[in-house]
C-alpha cells in the first residue's frame, strides 16, 4: 500500500562548538602554568650558582690582622682574622703536617713557604695547635739561640724572627712537626735566604737574608694558623 505522506527529514544536529572552545582554553592555560613553571627552575639554577660563586670568591679572599710593621721591628700577638693567604707562584715550600701535629697542647711549626707578591716578597710560617706570640727585629747578624754561633744566611741584611711558646719538634714524641729543609734560598729581589737558629725552651727563632735594608709586614691569619711577613722590595 502506498503512503502518501511526505517523510520529514530529521533535524540537523548543530555542531558543538563549546567543546573545541574549551579544549583550547585548557591547554592555552597548561601552556602557561608549564611555561612559568620553566622560568621559575631556572631562576632558582641561577640564583644557586651566584651563591656557589659568592661564596667560592669569599673564601679566596681574607682579612688580615696586623701584627705591626716597621723598618725596626715588629711585634705581634696571636690574632684575629682568618683568610687566605697564597705564599705565591715560584717559591718553595714544604709539605705542611696535619693540624693534629703534636697531642701535646702548643705552638707546632708545621710549614714554610715562600713566594713573590706585587711589590713584596713573602715569608710565611704555618702553624698547628695555635698561634704563637712573635717579633720581627733587623739584626746586623743572625746568630744561634744557645750557641750564639753566627747562622750562615745569604744576604746583606738580616731579619731575626722569634716565635715564643713555639717548637718545630713535638715533645711527647720528640719527631719533628716541621718536615722541611733547616735553610733554604728563593734568591728573590729582596729576600735571599732563610735558615733555622734555634729551638730552645719554647723559642722557635728563624733568620731572613735580605738583599739590602727596607721595609716589612708582618701580621698573622687563621685557618690555619700562619705567620706572613711581606718584604718590600727596593
Amino acid at each position: 500500500m502506498g503512503d502518501n505522506s511526505k517523510m520529514r527529514a530529521a533535524p540537523a544536529v548543530p555542531p558543538r562548538r563549546g567543546v573545541p572552545v574549551a579544549l583550547a582554553v585548557v591547554a592555552a592555560i597548561a601552556a602557561v602554568l608549564i611555561s612559568g613553571c620553566a622560568g621559575s627552575q631556572q631562576a632558582g639554577a641561577g640564583a644557586a650558582g651566584g651563591s656557589s660563586a659568592s661564596a667560592t670568591g669569599g673564601a679566596s679572599s681574607g682579612s688580615a690582622s696586623s701584627g705591626g710593621a716597621s723598618s725596626n721591628g715588629a711585634t705581634g700577638t696571636p690574632g684575629a682574622a682568618s683568610g687566605g693567604a697564597s705564599a705565591g707562584a715560584g717559591g718553595g715550600s714544604s709539605a705542611p703536617a696535619p693540624a693534629s701535629a703534636c697531642a701535646t697542647p702548643g705552638s707546632y711549626l708545621t710549614s714554610i713557604r715562600t713566594g713573590q707578591q706585587g711589590s713584596a716578597d713573602r715569608v710565611v710560617f704555618q702553624f698547628a695547635g695555635k698561634l704563637p706570640s712573635y717579633t720581627v727585629t733587623p739584626v746586623p747578624q743572625v746568630v744561634g739561640d744557645g750557641s750564639g754561633k753566627p747562622v750562615t744566611i745569604a744576604g746583606k741584611s738580616f731579619l731575626k724572627v722569634t716565635f715564643r711558646g713555639a717548637s718545630a719538634v713535638c715533645p711527647a714524641t720528640g719527631h719533628a712537626t716541621y718536615p722541611g729543609p733547616s735553610a733554604t734560598t728563593p734568591n728573590y729581589a729582596q729576600l735571599l735566604g732563610l735558615a733555622a737558629a734555634g729551638d730552645f725552651e719554647g723559642y722557635l727563632t728563624w733568620g731572613i737574608g735580605l738583599a739590602a735594608k727596607g721595609g716589612y709586614h708582618a701580621y698573622t691569619l687563621t685557618a690555619p694558623y700562619r705567620v706572613v711577613i711581606d718584604i718590600s722590595r727596593p
